[in-house]
């Protein structure tokens, strides 16, 4: 069986919607995809084990960022100090397994932080990167990246607002 592990990485204040909605669209996915033994699986830390931690917390988070394939990152309004730790971490990570994508997802916005800017400006050539306005075109993304990875085995195909997956429609 061929797992996809996806580690989402945002505020959570800010995209709580977001990342709700990329849950729902990855378990769906996922219903499609078990036909043809591939598991996609999210990580998202609010539904992580919350016991205390032996170190930091996002220790913990690094560890499940070192299992991951595609680190998605959602920057809008601003970018938090964990979540840019996370994002250079997955990099490092990455780079140094040879494998794993990074997806840098922004979010238009009419005001933006000084601190999205910055990550705007800093962001690797190695990193996807997406710009949206809906959670649509988010998923939209996501679906591209995932059906890139898995495309000897099915087709993926976006368009409409939907996603196809081996002719089955999941709505955007």
């Amino acid at each position: 069986m061929k797992i996809i592990k996806i580690f989402l990485a945002s505020s959570i204040k800010e995209f709580a919607d977001e990342r709700i909605s990329l849950k729902n669209f990855v378990r769906q996915m996922q219903n499609v995809l078990v036909d043809y033994n591939i598991h996609v699986k999210m990580f998202i830390c609010e539904y992580a084990d919350n016991s205390v931690a032996d170190g930091r917390k996002q220790d913990d988070f690094s560890r499940e960022i070192d299992d991951s394939d595609i680190f998605l990152i959602l920057t809008g309004v601003r970018l938090g100090e964990y979540t840019l730790e996370e994002y250079h971490y997955a990099l490092d990570i990455f780079k140094k397994r040879g494998d794993g994508k990074v997806m840098a997802c922004f979010k238009v916005c009419d005001e933006v932080e000084q601190s999205a800017k910055d990550f705007s400006q800093i962001l690797i050539a190695d990193a996807h990167r997406t710009d949206f306005t809906n959670t649509a075109e988010l998923k939209a993304a996501l679906a591209q990246v995932i059906g890139a990875m898995i495309s000897e085995t099915v087709s993926v195909r976006v368009e409409d607002g939907k996603a196809l997956i081996a002719e089955k429609v999941i709505k955007l």
